[in-house]
């Protein structure tokens, strides 16, 4: 479908003939005898391109003009009149009409216009959509959710973001430690100064104490120049330790000095420096497990931990699924250059059924994706791919025999899906959009393998 448009008209054939005209080139087309009527279609459904007659009965189309723009100022209006006086054309122009057609109208100047009308439309809505990210990210909103989880993280973001405490978030990889992290730099009085981040587990022990701390010239082979550290050109801001557990045991003890007495001494050098640094770290393992691995200092643990903001994962707060999705698709709309007009109610309950293993990264991912797959502006469930990995360990194989004559590699496994299949659609009770998150498969890839399999669901449960 090319666009959705109205058109208003007081006249029959003129309505029959331009809605026979635009169906035929691919358009959607809604018809309205009077202003009335077509303020009332306009106002229960979603057009991209108005056609409005300047003689109506009763107000005429520049008064209907100024109502739909009263409800959509963005609405794209094309006035069609028998009067060309250059006045009524003007007024039209000047309250806004994208153009002014005087009949009889060609069909090829009409299907042009119409054409351009949609483009026009279409730049607006991008617009829209680019200023509101704009602006949602001016607001500090990056953190989105309705569930109690979020509402209690951002209750800490504020209580925690303007003092000096450490602060240690805590979750499974993807669900946003980072953007926590950011976040409570944003929203600080040291927003104007740095934010350091660093990936505590990307260097050895030798690396990331230089990395860490800087070094002077001469302080070991290859060491030609001074090199300023990361705490030091944190001072005054934040610096992010991202996957703290990772970092070697020799370094934690370094790191700990460094939290206790706000200074540190770079390599090769005799002089300390002072620091005012806000330490932010973050874990996806649990820190009190690494002390009993014997991976973690208890002492370096204490002096983290004095503020947690855990985490949860996405499928443990699945009512963040829609806004989440509804912000990205904003957002990747916007930066693809892509128009979506529609979301299909089957595309929300795809997300909400999968279990989100790589959490809001994950869901980021697969919506992206699906945009930029989306051709006609509407997100079905077809185009939904999941990231599934794979875990070959959960398949013992070690108790299989091979028979004398060996087997069928293809039936063998034919039957092994099947019973696969069998046992989801038995554990769901045969709904088959649960069954397909619980294979992580989507459910039309389900339905075909249903039907190949002659599968009947109603005879399982008879």
């Amino acid at each position: 479908m090319k666009g959705k448009i109205l058109l208003i008209d007081d006249e029959e054939i003129i309505r029959e003939t331009f809605s026979n005209l635009l169906t035929k080139k691919g358009f959607s087309c809604e018809t309205a005898k009077d202003g009335e009527d077509g303020l009332k279609r306009y106002k229960s459904g979603k057009f991209d391109v108005v056609l409005l007659d300047y003689m109506l009965p009763g107000e005429n189309g520049i008064t209907i003009l100024e109502k739909l723009k009263s409800i959509d100022p963005n609405v794209v209006v094309v006035i069609i009149t028998a009067y060309g006086k250059e006045e009524v054309s003007a007024e039209a122009m000047k309250r806004g009409a994208f153009y002014f057609l005087t009949k009889p109208i060609d069909n090829r100047l009409l299907l042009m216009i119409i054409e351009k009308a949609l483009s026009h439309r279409k730049l607006l809505s991008e617009n829209i959509l680019l200023k509101k990210f704009v602006e949602e990210k001016k607001k500090g909103k990056e953190l989105i959710g309705n569930s109690e989880a979020v509402k209690n993280i951002l209750k800490k973001i504020n209580q925690v973001c303007n003092t000096k405490t450490n602060v240690l978030i805590e979750g499974e990889t993807g669900t946003g430690k980072e953007l926590v992290a950011r976040l409570i730099h944003k929203l600080s009085d040291r927003n104007k100064e740095r934010f350091v981040a660093v990936n505590c587990t990307n260097f050895p022990a030798n690396l990331l104490e230089s990395e860490f701390f800087g070094y002077k010239k001469g302080a070991f082979t290859g060491a030609s120049h001074d090199k300023e550290g990361l705490f030091k050109q944190a001072d005054g801001g934040v610096i992010f330790l991202d996957e703290i557990g990772g970092m070697p045991l020799e370094v934690q003890g370094k790191l700990l000095r460094v939290l206790q007495d706000k200074e540190f001494r770079p390599l090769g050098s005799t002089e300390s420096i002072k620091i005012d640094v806000k330490v932010i770290a973050a874990t996806n393992v649990p820190l009190i497990q690494l002390i009993k691995e014997g991976k973690f200092r208890e002492d370096l643990f204490y002096r983290l931990n004095v503020i947690k903001i855990e985490i949860p994962p996405l499928r443990e707060r699945k009512e963040d699924i829609i806004p989440l999705t509804k912000h990205f698709i904003e957002k990747f709309s916007v930066e693809n250059n892509k128009l979506i007009e529609r979301v299909e109610k089957n595309f929300f309950e795809a997300l909400l059924e999968y279990d989100w293993p790589g959490n809001v990264r994950e869901l980021q991912n697969v919506v992206e994706r699906a945009i930029v797959l989306c051709e006609d502006g509407v997100l079905r469930d077809n185009l939904i791919e999941f990231n599934v990995i794979k875990d070959t360990k959960t398949i013992d194989f070690t108790h299989v025999n091979f028979p004398e004559k060996g087997l069928n590699l293809k039936e063998v496994v034919n039957e092994f899906e099947k019973g696969l299949i069998l046992k989801a659609l038995k554990k769901t009770r045969g709904n088959q959009k649960k069954a397909a998150s619980l294979l992580n498969i989507n459910p039309p890839t389900l339905n075909e393998k249903i039907k190949r399999f002659g599968i009947n669901i109603e005879k399982l449960f008879n």
